[in-house]
């Protein structure tokens, strides 16, 4: 089974400020969701960051892209967050 996120709610919040290391400001929109971690049995509250250009995520289920997988600068894997739908056989069951 998938690490699933649920969001279920349209509702952002603009975390905004300027950056110590470069002194250019930013901008991020953020969305509240669930994470579901196959073994657990309680879902964990999380934020994510909602790509540029788009106003939010739909509530629903959806899974990490796997364009979310990066290479930093000193070689190891980072991860930018990005999600996609969940296939429909992968969606969060209702309890």
């Amino acid at each position: 089974m998938p690490v699933i996120i649920k969001v279920e709610t349209t509702e952002t919040r603009i975390a905004s400020g300027t950056s110590a290391r470069t002194n250019r400001e930013y901008s991020i929109r953020k969305q509240k969701a669930l994470l579901f971690r196959p073994g657990e049995q309680y879902p964990d509250k999380i934020e994510v960051v909602v790509p540029e250009g788009k106003a939010h995520y739909a509530p629903g289920d959806y899974v990490i892209h796997p364009s979310s997988f990066v290479v930093d600068r000193f070689g190891a894997v980072g991860l930018r967050v990005v999600l996609t739908p969940a296939p429909a056989g992968q969606a969060v069951k209702a309890a």
